[in-house]
């Protein structure tokens, strides 16, 4: 039981030993573009804490895209992000949405967390956008203009 002041020591260590979420598998749930774009930025709410999220196979097109570009123009730049988001598999088609995307994260400095040896260790990239309907953009291109951190 607590107390009227907030909860004593025992509620604060039972609230340090649970366990934090490390991964949420969304994929296949049908969540379009506003679910997807709700669900990437709140987890991005914490850069920094390590969580894979999971949006692959859920008819998300270019629009999350966007929100991306906006919580990455508001970050301090050189920010470490720990947040990998997958959205392979979906039906995003717009080229120029992507590269804005990948440019806004360059421009910005975002990094993958310290002591994760950079660019040639096995960090994942910020965010996945494999098998998508991207005929117009060139993998290459992004993955340089993201600093590694998009891939597709």
């Amino acid at each position: 039981r607590g107390t009227a002041g907030g909860g004593g020591a025992a509620e604060e260590g039972a609230s340090a030993a649970l366990p934090s979420l490390e991964r949420l598998g969304l994929g296949g749930n049908r969540l379009g573009s506003e679910g997807a774009a709700a669900l990437a930025l709140a987890a991005l709410g914490q850069p920094g804490r390590a969580l894979e999220l999971d949006l692959s196979m859920n008819h998300v097109d270019h629009q999350p895209l966007a929100a991306l570009v906006a919580w990455a123009e508001g970050v301090p730049e050189g920010s470490e992000v720990s947040v990998t988001i997958n959205l392979e598999w979906n039906v995003i088609d717009d080229g120029k949405a992507v590269l804005a995307l990948a440019e806004a994260f360059g421009r910005r400095g975002l990094r993958p967390p310290s002591g994760t040896g950079g660019a040639d260790a096995a960090w994942p990239p910020m965010l996945r956008l494999a098998n998508n309907e991207l005929a117009d953009v060139e993998p290459a291109e992004i993955a340089a203009a993201s600093c590694g951190l998009v891939t597709c």
